[in-house]
């Protein structure tokens, strides 16, 4: 029979092939059901005490739409709690802290805390106030594992307590500094403000825009006197033009010149007898003409001519008019014209003092105005400064108040606290006896039916006529029952004689390795008690 030609499988073949090898597979299932009881029996038994403790918000838990609100703080004890188990153990003084060895020690702890167990009490309630967080603890001695755990939870209590008050600590004392640091900038910011306000004349008490408007108004007048000053200055550069034209205009003028009978005329003008004088000196030489030289009619005239100017040179002296032998007089445009000029220097020496005064105070008010206008800009990005620092001494103000009453709450009622302690367990409750029989009843029948299946697969044989049929290219005619001999029945009973003693053998034999692991392990091989330790468990 080939591999070719293996029977198909089918359950009614397994069942039939059981069948037939029952006495095989009672043996093997007798021995799990005795192994597994021998070692529920024979492994130690644990006292399972546990606590619960509450964790109430905090504050500071996510809160997202698909996420348990209170997962990362059952995550976190899940992870933390069991790291203080040597802090317990310590405090408690057990003897396996107590080692010299750092190593030993570290394995005494490490053994203890995979006994821990942490989990969620309330879990699946997405809207739930608070996470109720079981914690257990196994040991052989139930008033040592009541012990440890409430020092455990104590420890972590504690700790847990501060972690919370520690970041809110850490919070108010930064945001005092802050405060303090911003309320001192505040001062240095108000002090270079007045300083502004003193060194570019703002009025503190006036709103800016107002003074603003002040400017542009006080620039709308400056911008006048600077369009008067323009004027002014225009002024006095055509006067100036003027006088220099003037004096042009004089040293071309003669010093002397004939009395004209007209200027002489109106300087007379006041005095009728000299009027008189004038018109006779006319009268008298319109007559002279008339009378011939050396006629005693011209004689008279002249006589009375000279008479008359005799007169005349006496009103004429009395005039002042420095009139000269060849009768010249000095040229009074000249007098005019200088008295002009000196008018207009002295117009010209006021329109001097005017532009001085007109550009000082100009030069001045433009300067004035100019830094009020920097002064504006300095005291407006100094009241940003300020009020920037306003409110961020406000904001870490309020930040000191917001820690103080977190801490007041913290102190007054913690969010995490046990709701009920750890007691001593009454028994054992760990592990269970029945299940761990019942595990090795059915894991020996397991290897007992996988054993049957391999024997029969690997057995080339004709088993039924089926089996023969696929083997040989032949029909089958008929069959004979089989006629078990005496022969056949003894070697059979031998058999299942030799199987039953193998299985008590071993059976034994595996309680007596099992009893002297516990009793003394110490007498086993290494490699055997490693691997017993692995099985069973300290």
């Amino acid at each position: 029979m080939t591999q070719v030609d293996l029977p198909q499988i089918s359950l009614q073949r397994y069942v039939d092939l059981l069948k037939r090898r029952r006495w095989q597979l009672l043996p093997v299932s007798l021995l799990g059901l005795l192994v597994g009881g021998l070692v529920a029996f024979l492994i130690p038994r644990y006292y399972v005490s546990d606590t619960l403790l509450q964790h109430e918000s905090t504050g500071e838990i996510y809160r997202g739409p698909d996420e348990d609100p209170f997962r990362q703080i059952v995550d976190s004890a899940q992870l933390t709690i069991p790291l203080y188990v040597g802090e317990a153990m310590r405090q408690l003084k057990w003897p396996e802290a107590m080692v010299a060895d750092a190593s030993l020690r570290t394995l005494n702890e490490r053994t203890a805390s995979d006994r821990i167990k942490v989990w969620d009490g309330n879990r699946g309630d997405k809207g739930r106030r608070y996470a109720q967080i079981r914690v257990s603890y196994s040991d052989r001695d139930g008033a040592r594992a009541a012990a440890l755990l409430n020092t455990l939870v104590q420890v972590w209590l504690d700790l847990r307590k501060k972690e919370l008050r520690d970041p809110v600590e850490a919070a108010r004392r930064e945001a005092n500094e802050t405060a303090t640091r911003w309320s001192t900038t505040y001062e240095r910011y108000l002090g270079e403000k007045k300083q502004i306000e003193l060194d570019y004349g703002i009025l503190p008490n006036v709103d800016l825009q107002l003074q603003r408007e002040r400017q542009r108004d006080e620039s709308g007048l400056q911008q006048k006197r600077e369009e008067m000053l323009l004027a002014t200055q225009k002024q006095r550069a055509e006067l100036a033009a003027a006088v220099e034209r003037k004096r042009s205009e004089l040293l071309a003028l003669p010093e002397r010149v004939p009395l004209d009978p007209a200027v002489l005329q109106q300087q007379l003008a006041a005095d009728p007898t000299a009027t008189g004088l004038v018109a006779n000196i006319a009268n008298v030489r319109l007559g002279l003409s008339r009378w011939r030289q050396g006629s005693a009619r011209r004689a008279s005239m002249e006589a009375m001519l000279k008479e008359f100017e005799a007169q005349l040179n006496e009103k004429l002296a009395a005039l002042d008019l420095e009139i000269d032998g060849d009768g010249q007089i000095p040229n009074p445009q000249r007098e005019l014209m200088q008295k002009a000029i000196a008018a207009d220097e002295v117009q010209l020496a006021g329109l001097d003092a005017q532009l001085v005064l007109l550009e000082g105070s100009s030069a001045a008010e433009t300067t004035r105005l100019n830094r009020l206008i920097e002064g504006f800009a300095l005291w407006e990005q100094k009241q940003a400064d300020l009020d920037n620092a306003k409110k961020q001494r406000d904001d870490a103000r309020d930040k000191a108040r917001l820690a103080d009453d977190k801490l007041g709450q913290l102190q007054k009622q913690t969010p995490v606290y046990v709701v009920q302690e750890a007691r001593v367990p009454p028994a054992p409750t760990e592990p269970n006896v029945l299940l761990v029989a019942f595990l090795g009843c059915v894991l020996g029948l397991g290897v007992a039916i996988g054993l049957v299946l391999l024997i029969d697969l690997l057995q080339a044989t004709f088993k039924t006529v089926d089996d023969v049929e696929r083997g040989v290219p032949l029909p089958v005619l008929g069959g004979m029952s089989h006629l078990e001999t005496e022969e056949e029945r003894q070697h059979a009973r031998r058999s299942r004689r030799r199987t039953s003693l193998l299985v008590v053998a071993l059976t034994s034999l595996v309680a007596l390795i099992v009893t002297i692991y516990y009793v003394d392990n110490t007498r086993l091989p290494g490699p055997v008690r490693d691997l017993l330790t692995m099985l069973l468990g300290d």
